[in-house]
């Protein structure tokens, strides 16, 4: 048996004001919400188990000094006997497990509680190993326990913490105690004691165990509780004191603690005793005036409202009204209760004190009067992208015009303060919040001085408002009213302030015209700069494609058929993916117009919660709608009941949804179902009766039944709902099933379809989830072991086969048809002329595609047949390598199409693709996998006749990858007269109606530098040249070089050296640039696999490739046009002492001439310029060489010499270099060689000043702005900067992870000693952006405006190169190729996807949209922050504020230091900031009387002093790049490093205010995610599917985010750490699964009711206690 005690001791108690400091704010709402709860109840008067137990004085756990009223606290639950003062269990009796903690919070204001977490505890929740020892050992213990409640922001535990007494006592020991007696009686009434003891003649005797420590008197009389009841008129009495052994003790005593010890043995308490009642009277005292508002009750009849309060004294708190009682008056609002000092008795005056709830009620009855503030309204008006027109002036009152408040004042208009809000970067006014409007006052009396631009303030009456505003040019659209909601649904009363108008949305509505052509051209324009601003783009067919909506506040949108746009009038034919989403004010959406729309996108529309009427066409031509379009919309919700019994929502040709069926529940309710459903028949032609739709008419029915089946295409996720279907069969129209149309319908086993079936295509996905896959199929044939859907091939499902056949009747082959049957390596089609189409992928991975029998050269080409032609589809392209062995590939001739994702999975080293010209279509994304393409070849393609001829049509993402962009942004190569023909089609000289040249015109004009015209670059040999020097130890140059003059080629074998021509002719040596760092050397040999028959014994020959126009796409190959053979001389780069053994340098040697090498003292004579190694001759005979050494003397090449050649300077091992010369004919031989030294070479290396890069950065690039001293051996000092180029090596570099780091750095110049240097250099990586590191893409190229800055437009991240990085800190701006300076906004879809490494992402301040999969599987991602700059002046140190470390150098005039900032003394903080430079220059002085003349010093910043105090304020201090320690400084906060340019950032732990787009999976699977804090993205709106699925999250708090609405699907589904989340109250839809299987999650607060709850929303949540609910 168990009793529930709470802990008297508490050793400590958390309260919430410290919490805050450590919790993350989501547990404090957490609290908050609980405590909201625990109120309402406690208001009631109800006396559950929400209230303190009798025993406990809650001024026990209230901490005076903190004004929070919340506190959290410990309770437990032990076994009987374990803690009793009165008797004890034994050690072998007791368990720490046995007792049971309960998490409680208090609020000490309406002593309201509510339980927390709980559980059992254990030995490691004790705090020290004492408590460990004494729950094992016999005594009086006071045991003292913390419970981990949560993490701070540093991932830090949060305790609570509390102590119980524990009585233990030892079986071999006696249990002691003392026998104590309390005398009862208060005259002739006798108290009732409340603990265990026995009662004679008015005395309580109680025995207690002999040690017993009470603390306080409050835990004194807890235990020995005793009261006398109420008796007719007297009232109940409490203890108020107790004395024994001359010691009285009381609430106010000074002697506890006091001890039970053996002196109280058999002694009696005496007691005395006092009233235990007071009263607390409540007095309203409303003004006379006050006006109670619509359906509220005054608070004087309200039931709930107690205007007496009967408390105990001493011992209770007076609970307070709650205020939604009390604040029910237009013009006046609650303020406080206060106590009523009596000055002016029953109304509240400056005298009487506010009342604090927390405090016990003392002794006294006590009179609470309320107080009563006037109540001043205000109202803000949104202006949905309108604004004040530009030629507003102020307003008149007569003939006066107002230009003052006190001209207003005195023509009786009262004057209403206005607040103007413009747009950041727009500077457009975007709404004005008017304040000090009293009650009933007449808004026509009202005037207030608007801001209407930054520039300009004019006075407006507020009547006059809606008249003084425009939109656009004001003359195709205008302003129809001023409505209370975001809908424009309700009108604004503007006639006098009632109390209920907060609020006003402008209504814009299109201007229209009764002329056509004028109505084309106003909706146009409407259209293109206002709704749809930056949002359209024009289609490969020069149809209209809508992006993007800007104009979100539209409540009504009509999609027409055309539009006047880029000077053309083009059709209206496509609705991209979420083009429209996220439109609260959308009502309605008309399609009547929409004769040409083709395709709308998944989530087109979709979150549009007011969206309640869809008008469509009978006309329309809608082949495609992607899932979701109208979801979360009235429209879609409430469809069935909207539109008298329609079952499905079909658009044009496509049917988008299916809503269920009635079904009567047996009690007289119907409700519509679709997961009751099991078996649909769509090819029934009357489908549709009046049994089904009694509301509609029979002609109504048959225009319904015959749109049912005119449906082409089942849209994805079209049967979502119909869970418990088994069956279905489609009507012959239906040609397309797409992905997702009927996945996860786990019960579904047939679609039926008659031979007539037109169905031809099954999405890959589209029966994922169903029994469709198993051999009980009812499309399942065993004797081919595939499901077949009339004449699809869906699926073969013997993953273990090695061969398969396909039926007769097949046609079509269904996307991943044979996915996952690896072993399947033969494939017979039975019928192959019957296949017209096959699906993308539909062999991946199977061993069939790696048959060079059936597919050679890795093409997988089928048969096929279309329109009675024959059909070559190149579905497939298999390379062991991935197509690095053969990066240049042709298409065969035969083929005919190039199927979806052909080159995807093994493709990914092409390079280069040449087409023929039978090639007819190329479908979308065929080259998505290809990734390092750089080449696209059309030779045979010409234009005649206003058209293509040769050319495929190409689809409009054919050559895109999956995120629509230019493969790799490749190269297209054209004859030149095509590529006039495509400018000709695209300005309007050249017209044709061609499917596939326009297609091609349209790729050409969105990528036109990409479209190259084709050349040839060859290479001739050419032999009127002069032998081919060697160069000297440039790397930027070529491995050899030719020069022009007479000669002849040696012995007319091979010439001499290499011209370089293209097309045009013979041009200069310079054009060897053109392919310096591509050309590649394969020497000839006899075995050679390609050039072997090139091979001559005893001649050197070498096949040169090199770049085919700047790519590396066509190899020089022999065979064809492009083979050329030449001798290639090596060059030698830098000095060779500095090779490694093994590799060493060598020369060839052809014949006569100078062979130079660097590194050597003696000058050739003839050149100056050049350093001679030896000159050759063959003065002895045909291949016998006569060599010139350095020192003038000839030698003929002898064996014997070879080692011993010119030791003369050698004075050191590593002074000599060991060259190896192959002499033509005559053989390789090793030569060493001498080199100069001199006395002023350099010694060592000294870093030069403040060194940083920026992190991730490459090292090479960022240190050759740097520089460091060379010292010579006789002292020079020669300063480098450090660049590769320059001869320095950079070992190991780090710049992955912010902070000071050093690195080796060797030089290896020409005048170093011991053939090289280094030094340890220490650099800094700062918090600074490398803005080379990114790839950027165009959102906008309209100029914005920030700041004082205009920038061209706005760019977008689509990609990082440090796939490594644990940080990365985006740019604030790009600038493109053209110079242009674009602000980067947005993150795009999967920039960072796949980063497992990355930990901290810094978000750029201008940051607004973060695509779909931006940071998906991040799974090391722990924090996202905002770099914020900060614009701070460096603070200005003098040469006392510095501590000399070292002199780094010295001159006549400059003496250079390290130093160390050992004070900050006469230095200012400003705006609470110091930043210290890296350098600080004291300027020269000359000569005084006084002082001799001083050079100038230098003091480079290495280090700030530990403990380096600053008088004053708090600051953050800013420290340099060289800064070498990490510092103390007291009174300071160290933020950030600066960068080297200035840049000062400090790092903001939040997502910066611009976001409002969080995209579909953008944090996906960042499980390392714990906290991502949303509260000052205020704008944030759109938070998309799956955004923070799988992460680590921990809690989510989106309390701030106002503007959002939608928790979409998904959002924080399997969130397995996530324990709490609140939400904004505006959020109204919470869609499905959002936060399924998050296992841990207790409460979703901060919104109590929403309008709609998606399916499973809340699946797998087992500890979910508080949650919304859906409306009624």
């Amino acid at each position: 048996m168990y009793s529930y005690i709470y802990a008297r001791e508490s050793a400590h108690t958390c309260k919430v004001k410290v919490m805050r400091k450590k919790v993350s704010l989501l547990f404090i709402v957490l609290l908050l919400a609980i405590l909201t709860v625990s109120m309402v109840a406690c208001n009631k008067g109800s006396q559950d188990a929400g209230k303190l137990p009798d025993e406990i004085n809650p001024s026990d756990i209230i901490d005076d000094n903190d004004d929070s009223p919340l506190t959290a606290q410990l309770r437990f639950s032990f076994p009987k006997g374990a803690t009793s003062v009165f008797n004890s269990k034994f050690t072998d009796e007791f368990d720490i497990s046995d007792v049971e903690y309960y998490v409680v919070y208090l609020n000490t204001q309406t002593q309201a509680i509510t339980e927390g977490m709980h559980g059992n505890l254990s030995e490691s929740m004790l705090q020290t190993d004492e408590d460990k020892a004494n729950v094992k050992k016999a005594g009086h213990h006071q045991i003292k326990v913390q419970v981990e409640i949560g993490k701070d922001e540093e991932n830090n535990p949060v305790y609570v913490k509390g102590s119980f007494a524990l009585h233990l006592q030892d079986r071999l020991a006696p249990e002691n105690k003392v026998q104590i007696k309390f005398n009862l009686k208060d005259g002739n009434r006798v108290a009732t004691p409340q603990f265990n003891c026995s009662v004679t003649d008015g005395i309580a005797t109680v025995s207690v165990l002999e040690g017993v420590k009470f603390e306080t008197w409050d835990e004194f009389i807890s235990t020995f509780r005793m009261t006398i009841d109420e008796d007719g008129n007297l009232p109940a009495k409490a203890l108020e004191s107790v004395s024994v052994n001359g010691n009285v003790y009381s609430a106010t005593s000074k002697n506890f603690p006091l001890v039970i010890n053996d002196s109280f043995n058999g002694k009696t308490f005496a007691t005395k005793w006092t009233n235990d009642t007071v009263n607390v009277t409540f007095t309203l005292a409303v003004p006379s005036d006050a006006v109670l508002e619509d359906g509220k009750v005054a608070p004087s009849d309200n039931e709930d409202f107690e205007a007496t309060q009967t408390v105990r004294r001493n011992l209770e708190r007076a609970v307070a009204p709650a205020t939604d009682i009390l604040n029910v008056y237009y013009g006046y609002y609650f303020a406080g209760w206060y106590l009523d000092n009596g000055t002016t008795k029953g109304v509240w005056d400056e005298n009487d004190t506010i009342w604090n709830f927390a405090k016990l009620v003392g002794s006294s009855d006590v009179t609470l009067v309320a107080r009563w503030t006037k109540r001043v309204y205000s109202f803000t008006l949104y202006m949905m992208g309108g604004e004040f027109a530009g030629n507003i002036q102020n307003a008149r009152v007569g003939n006066t015009e107002i230009t003052s408040d006190e001209i207003a004042k005195a023509n009786g208009l009262t004057v209403i303060s206005a607040t103007s809000t413009f747009g950041i970067e727009s500077q457009k006014l975007t709404r004005v919040e008017f304040s000090g409007f009293e009650y009933g006052a007449d808004y026509s009396k009202c005037v207030a001085k608007i801001a209407v631009t930054p520039a300009k303030e004019v006075y407006v009456i507020i009547t006059d408002l809606k008249d003084k505003l425009v939109k656009g040019n004001g003359e195709y659209v205008k302003a129809e009213g001023i409505y209370g909601d975001y809908q424009c649904q309700n009108k604004v009363n503007m006639t006098r302030v009632d109390g209920t108008a907060t609020k006003g949305y402008v209504k814009w509505v299109f201007n229209s015209s009764d002329n056509a052509q004028e109505n084309l051209a106003r909706l146009s324009a409407y259209y293109s700069e206002v709704v749809f601003k930056n949002g359209l783009s024009v289609k490969a067919d020069g149809s209209l494609r809508i992006d993007k909506i800007a104009d979100e506040s539209v409540s009504e949108l009509i999609i027409p058929a055309e539009l006047i746009y880029d000077g053309a009038t083009r059709k209206v034919s496509e609705i991209s993916s979420e083009a429209c989403m996220n439109l609260k004010a959308l009502t309605k959406l008309d399609f009547s117009d929409a004769v040409n729309l083709k395709t709308v996108g998944a989530q087109a529309f979709a979150y549009a919660p007011h969206l309640r009427e869809i008008i469509v066409s009978e006309t329309e031509a809608i082949e495609n709608v992607g899932e979701k379009v109208f979801y979360g919309s009235e429209f879609e919700n409430n469809y069935f009941d909207t539109h008298k019994g329609k079952q499905f929502i079909i658009l044009g040709n496509v049917l988008y949804k299916y809503t269920g069926q009635k079904y009567d529940d047996g009690n007289g309710n119907t409700t519509v179902r679709a997961d009751l459903v099991k078996n649909l028949d769509l090819s029934n032609e009357t489908y549709y009766t009046t049994d089904n739709c009694p509301e509609l008419s029979q002609k109504e029915i048959d225009a319904l039944n015959a749109q049912l089946q005119s449906v082409v295409t089942i849209a994805s996720g079209a049967f979502a709902n119909a869970t418990a279907l088994e069956s279905i069969k489609l009507c012959d129209s239906v040609q397309k099933i797409e992905n997702g149309a009927f996945a996860n319908l786990a019960k579904l086993a047939k679609v039926e379809v008659d031979a007539t079936s037109n169905l031809a295509y099954i999405g890959e996905s589209a029966l994922s989830g169903t029994s469709m896959l198993e051999t009980t199929s009812g499309n399942y044939i065993s004797n081919f072991s595939a499901i077949v859907i009339g004449k699809v091939y869906y699926r073969f499902i013997d993953k273990t086969a090695t061969s398969a056949s396909l039926p007769l009747n097949i046609e079509h082959i269904a996307p991943y048809a044979f996915d996952g049957c690896s072993e399947l390596a033969a494939i017979a089609f039975a019928n192959a002329n019957n296949i017209k189409t096959i699906g993308k992928r539909a062999f991946t991975n199977t061993k069939w595609i790696k048959n060079t029998e059936d597919n050679p050269n890795g093409f997988v080409i089928v048969k096929g047949n279309s329109a009675n032609k024959e059909t070559r589809m190149l579905v497939e392209y298999y390379s062991e390598s991935f197509g690095t062995n053969t990066p240049n590939i042709e298409i065969p001739d035969h083929v005919t199409s190039i199927g979806e994702e052909t080159f995807n999975f093994y493709a990914t080293g092409i390079k280069t693709v040449k087409f023929g010209t039978n090639i007819e279509r190329i479908e979308n994304y065929a080259f998505d996998g290809a990734t390092a393409i750089k080449s696209f070849i059309f030779t045979g393609v010409e234009f005649k006749d206003n058209k293509l001829v040769g050319a495929p049509f190409v689809e409009e993402n054919a050559f895109a990858d999956t995120n629509e962009r230019l493969i790799n942004n490749a190269k297209f190569y054209f004859r030149q007269s095509v590529l006039e023909g495509l400018d000709n089609i695209n300005s309007g000289k050249a017209a044709t109606t061609d499917a596939t040249t326009l297609a091609w015109a349209q790729l050409y004009r969105l990528n036109k530098d990409n479209f190259v015209e084709e050349k040839v670059d060859k290479v001739y040999i050419n032999t009127d040249v002069i032998p081919t020097k060697l160069l000297k130890t440039d790397a930027s140059k070529n491995a050899f070089e030719t020069t022009y003059g007479s000669g002849t080629s040696y012995n007319g074998v091979v010439a001499d050296g290499l011209v370089v021509l293209n097309n045009t002719g013979i041009v200069g040596k310079e054009n060897l640039d053109l392919v310096k760092n591509d050309v590649k050397v394969v020497e000839v040999t006899k075995d050679h696999s390609k050039f072997g028959q090139l091979y001559e014994e005893g001649v050197t020959k070498y096949v040169v490739t090199f770049t085919y126009n700047d790519g590396e796409g066509c190899q020089v190959n022999y065979g064809d046009e492009f083979l050329y053979v030449a001798t290639v001389y090596n060059a030698i780069k830098g000095n060779p002492s500095f090779y490694n053994e093994g590799d060493i340098p060598s020369i060839d040697i052809w014949g006569e001439g100078d062979y130079c090498l660097t590194g050597f003292g003696q000058k050739n004579k003839d050149d100056a310029s050049a350093t001679s190694l030896f000159y050759t001759s063959f003065e002895g005979g045909e291949y016998k060489f006569v060599y010139t050494d350095i020192n003038g003397e000839k030698h003929t090449l002898d064996i014997s010499k070879i080692e011993n050649f010119d030791t003369s300077k050698v004075t050191d091992e590593t002074q000599y270099a060991i060259v190896t010369v192959n002499f033509y004919g005559l053989g390789t031989y090793k030569f060493r060689f001498a080199y100069d030294v001199d006395e002023s070479k350099i010694e060592r290396i000294v870093q030069d000043g403040a060194i940083s890069v920026a992190l991730n950065t490459n090292v090479a690039d960022a240190l050759k702005d740097f520089k460091v001293r060379l010292i010579g051996q006789d002292g020079s000092v020669i300063v480098r900067t450090l660049s590769a180029n320059a001869g320095f090596q950079f070992v190991n570099p780090d710049t992955s992870t912010l902070g000071i780091k050093s690195m080796e750095v060797r030089y290896s110049g020409e005048n170093v000693l011991s053939g090289s240097q280094s030094v340890a250099l220490v650099y800094s990586v700062v918090l600074e952006a490398d803005a080379s590191l990114f790839e950027y893409g165009y959102v906008d190229q309209q100029e914005v405006k920030v700041g004082e800055t205009t920038y061209a437009g706005k760019a977008s991240i689509t990609g990082c190169k440090a796939q490594n990085a644990e940080t990365i800190v985006l740019p604030t701006t790009w600038t493109d190729s053209d110079g242009s300076v674009y602000i980067v906004t947005e993150i795009a879809s999967g920039a960072f996807a796949n980063f497992t490494k990355l930990k901290a992402i810094y978000l750029a301040t201008n940051i607004e949209t973060i695509r779909d999969r931006a940071f998906v599987n991040c799974t090391a991602l722990e924090n996202v922050y905002t770099a914020q700059k900060v614009d701070v002046a460096f603070a200005n140190l003098k040469e006392s504020n510095f501590e000399i470390t070292e002199k780094v150098s010295q001159t006549e005039n400059e003496i250079v230091y390290n130093a160390v900032v050992a004070n900050l003394d006469g230095i200012e903080a400003v705006q609470n900031m110091i930043a210290i430079g890296a350098q600080y220059v004291v300027e020269a002085t000359e000569a005084t009387e006084e002082n001799s003349a001083s050079p100038r010093k230098v003091f480079n910043v290495i280090r700030v002093k530990d403990g380096i105090t600053f008088e004053g304020t708090q600051i953050e201090l800013f420290l340099p790049d060289t800064i070498q320690n990490d510092p103390t400084v007291t009174n300071a906060e160290i933020n950030v490093y600066s960068s080297k340019s200035g840049v000062m950032f400090k790092v903001a732990k939040y997502v910066n205010d611009k976001v409002t787009h969080i995209g579909t999976n953008a944090f996906n699977g960042t499980e390392n995610l714990k906290n991502i804090d949303l509260s000052k993205a205020t704008k944030l709106d759109y938070i998309g599917a799956y955004a923070f699925a799988n992460s680590g999250l921990t809690a989510i708090d989106l309390s701030k985010n106002t503007a959002l609405t939608i928790i979409n699907p998904s959002a924080f589904e399997s969130c397995g750490y996530l324990t709490a989340a609140a939400l904004s109250s505006s959020v109204k839809i919470i869609g499905s699964q959002a936060f399924k299987n998050c296992a841990n999650l207790t409460a979703i607060m901060g919104v109590e009711i929403v309008d709609t709850i998606g399916t499973g929303a809340f699946d797998g949540c087992p500890k979910l206690e508080t949650k919304p609910s859906q409306k009624a």
